[in-house]
């Protein structure tokens, strides 16, 4: 739990998207070509810090999955 008495999930992805905008701008700015690299180092930075995330079974029962790269 954050100071503000949020879980400190919500935290992270709020500082990792204010991350990703930040970047998003600078590659407008430098007009760099949209390229697989580009989207994975988006997903990257939407994903730092983050270890687990909650996924669907395909019998609908609610778990958390492990993040992982590819």
């Amino acid at each position: 739990m954050t100071v503000e008495g949020k879980p400190f999930e919500d935290f992270i992805d709020a500082r990792n998207h204010a991350e990703v905008i930040d970047f998003l701008y600078d590659v407008v700015g430098d007009q760099k070509a949209i390229s697989v690299g580009l989207i994975k180092e988006i997903n990257a930075l939407l994903l730092f810090g983050i270890t687990y995330t909650p996924a669907r079974t395909p019998d609908g029962r609610m778990v958390d999955k492990k993040v992982g790269s590819g």
